[in-house]
């Protein structure tokens, strides 16, 4: 039986649906055979004897290399579908090689597009781009396999974003060499761009040159152009997208090292926006129940809505996957943070200890109503307590009781006021402590009498109750955890999940970016008995957004220092995209009416030159805002996203800025935000100067997180 194995830039976006359909059933013909049958034909004169045109319909033929290892099945590299007389010129001039420095396979089929594009002659005027390197043409070349006539054209560009667009031409013919040159355009030296890409000189040359063409396909820089298919489920699914890959097969070489690799421990990975962090811990996921189908898997994140993107994600990549329904099934359980805290407790029988343990009583009843924000200002309103203002603000006093008085199980005023609150800025007295708490302890009172518990105290319970069972001798509900968005779980969270698995192996794998952290307070996972010891890595290369739309956001993250979850700073340079599009617009309005009419007019522009309403989406601060948009859209016969009738038009979504955590869109407003001014919350910013310095950061980071959402277009509509 023979082996598919498919091309990342093999497009079948063009093609006619009949033709993928006939395409589809060739190459599961392949799957069944390891003959050459009727249908294929090799090219006379062709420059390598491997490749072969396969018969698709009368008009159409593809392009194959068939590779026959000494040991191992056939194996058929699918490079593409081109009407007939083209596919035969294409095929002519194929080669199919593995790179004698780098050990990566490349294929090329036809003539290279580099022949005539990028720069002939460099401008005199100007320095080139990759001066800085201290490299030539020639030493580029024979340091890390790249193509002579790629290195020459690179080293001759002087404009950034030039070179930019030139190395995305190289990625769509060479794949990994259009990654190293991006790497040498920020500044890697040859030999941290053959790390990163996991580069080697192959050690063996006297192998059949098939052999070591098969052997080269494991390669992690091979795969990010070619993947195997491993049944015709496989192929319809990739076919049928139109462009294998938008299905996320092929993974950067850093991100496949991530999602495959074994850990002593806990391991957590960081980047910006759009670099990929979710991608790795859907394929982490699956590789990790095909590693072992009886592992406990749990795939959790901040939010419901975060959860089922997740879950679609993993449906598309494999939709045999072993979904489960019930926390310690074997499988891989998805579910948001308070989803799996809530199911903990409705598996569990007896929850009074664990009420005691967090609350100092055994009232805790959880019937899913929760306290809403303006629970502290009339608590603080009705305790004699002498504070001042700053101290009484529903975001301090929320803050102070999940990461102190929560986090550290606190239950009574003694332990308060000798508890250790590592990273809380403001410094309390002892009096000022007793002060609050007065107020904490009206707050429980209040919360038990009428059943009232927010997320986060549902969360202190359940790791509670999980405590509570492993000291009975109970097994752990899973045997791996991965968290996404760490960045805005609380400390809570935190210990929840330390409690759902037992320190080992794999145990808590995370991705954050602490630039995007606008819910949750300051966290230190080492004071949460999750240690890294220096298992973490930073991806810095953005898939989704352009190199000015990226510039632009990360333009909200100057002068300002966001900690990450090991209490180190996280820079906010070196990102880079691998994208080029236009420059954000930024729009100035005299009014909110002039706004709203500048909004629809934009949304009806974009939709006029082709752009699908889905992929548009109008980001407001808040919700009031988010409402007046949606109502004028909707007079302007527009569809919303909370339209569901079946006769209503293409849904443009309108969400609030922190609403659009982890999703993305081609064209993105951000209505009302002004962007040299992010807007916070009223109540923000009535607290010590260090809340309002929190306030502040966190608008920034709000603004990051919006700009970042926008795959294309970017527009900025304010008054």
């Amino acid at each position: 039986m023979a082996r598919i194995v498919l091309t990342s830039t093999a497009t079948s976006r063009d093609l006619d649906p009949t033709v993928r359909r006939r395409l589809i059933d060739l190459l599961s013909l392949f799957q069944g055979s390891p003959q050459d049958e009727p249908w294929t034909e090799p090219v006379p004169g062709a420059n390598d004897s491997r490749v072969r045109t396969a018969y698709v319909d009368g008009r159409h033929r593809a392009v194959v290399f068939r590779v026959d290892p000494d040991a191992g099945e056939t194996t058929y590299i699918y490079m593409g579908t081109w009407p007939t007389a083209e596919a035969v010129r294409r095929a002519a001039r194929a080669m199919l090689r593995v790179n004698p420095v780098s050990g990566v396979l490349e294929g090329t089929v036809g003539q290279l597009p580099l022949v005539t594009s990028g720069p002939r002659t460099a401008d005199p005027a100007r320095h080139p781009v990759l001066e800085r390197s201290g490299r030539t043409a020639a030493e580029l070349a024979a340091e890390l396999g790249l193509d002579r006539t790629v290195t020459e054209r690179a080293c001759r560009i002087t404009d950034r974003s030039e070179f930019v667009r030139f190395a995305g031409e190289v990625s769509a013919t060479l794949g990994w060499q259009g990654q190293a040159l991006l790497q040498l355009l920020d500044g890697a030296t040859p030999a941290q761009i053959r790390e990163q890409l996991d580069l080697i000189v192959p050690s063996d040359t006297t192998t059949a040159e098939d052999d070591r063409i098969i052997a080269a396909l494991a390669r992690p820089a091979s795969r990010l152009r070619f993947s195997y298919a491993e049944d015709s489920t496989e192929l319809r699914r990739v076919i049928d997208s139109g462009d294998a890959d938008a299905w996320r097969t092929f993974l950067h070489p850093e991100q496949r090292r991530y999602a495959e690799q074994s850990y002593q421990g806990s391991f957590r990975v960081s980047g910006g926006s759009g670099t990929g962090k979710s991608v790795i811990l859907v394929h982490r996921a699956r590789n990790l129940v095909r590693r072992d189908p009886a592992a406990r898997v749990v795939l959790t994140t901040f939010t419901k809505e975060l959860a089922t993107i997740l879950q679609t994600n993993l449906r598309t990549l494999d939709p045999d996957i072993a979904i489960v329904t019930k926390l310690g099934q074997p499988g891989i359980y998805v579910g948001g943070i308070d989803s799996l805290a809530i199911q903990v407790l409705r598996q569990s029988s007896e929850v009074e200890p664990a009420s005691q343990d967090v609350f100092g009583h055994r009232k805790f009843h959880w019937r899913g109503k929760r306290p809403d924000r303006y629970v502290w200002p009339r608590i603080a309103g009705q305790v004699d307590h002498g504070l001042p203002p700053q101290l009484t603000t529903p975001w301090f006093l929320e803050n102070e009781y999940v990461s102190v008085v929560l986090a550290r199980r606190i239950r009574t005023f003694r332990e308060y006021a000798t508890v250790d609150r590592r990273g809380r800025r403001i410094r309390l007295d002892r009096a000022t402590k007793h002060s609050l708490w007065k107020i904490f302890d009206a707050y429980r009172e209040l919360c038990a009498r009428f059943n009232w518990y927010s997320y986060q105290e549902v969360a202190a319970v359940a790791a509670r109750r999980l405590v509570h069972d492993a000291s009975a001798g109970g097994v752990a509900l899973a045997d791996h955890v991965l968290v996404d968005e760490g960045q805005d779980l609380h400390a809570v969270h935190w210990r929840f999940v330390r409690a759902l698995v037992d320190e080992g192996a794999d145990d808590v794998f995370i991705a954050d970016d602490p630039h995007q952290r606008i819910f949750s307070e300051r966290i230190t996972l080492s004071d949460h008995n999750i240690a890294l010891s220096g298992r973490s890595r930073r991806l810095t290369l953005n898939y989704r957004t352009t190199a000015q739309n990226l510039d632009f956001a990360l333009s909200f993250l100057s002068d300002t220092e966001f900690w990450d979850l090991e209490d180190r700073v996280e820079p906010g340079s070196g990102y880079r995209s691998a994208r080029l599009g236009p420059e954000p617009s930024l729009l100035r309005c005299p009014g909110e009416e002039a706004m709203l009419k500048r909004i629809v007019a934009t949304v009806r522009g974009w939709q006029e030159s082709g752009t699908s309403a889905t992929t548009i989406a109008v980001l407001a601060f808040d919700n009031t805002t988010a409402d007046r948009i949606r109502t004028r859209l909707r007079s302007a016969s527009f569809g919303v996203d909370d339209d569901f009738r079946d006769d209503a038009p293409p849904p443009v979504a309108v969400r609030t800025m922190s609403g659009a955590k982890g999703l993305e869109y081609t064209h993105v407003i951000v209505a009302g935000v002004d962007p040299g001014r992010p807007p916070t919350a009223v109540v923000d910013m009535q607290g010590s100067p260090h809340e309002t310095a929190d306030a502040a950061q966190r608008a920034k980071a709000l603004a990051y997180v919006a700009a970042t959402r926008a795959r294309d277009h970017l527009t900025f509509i304010w008054h």
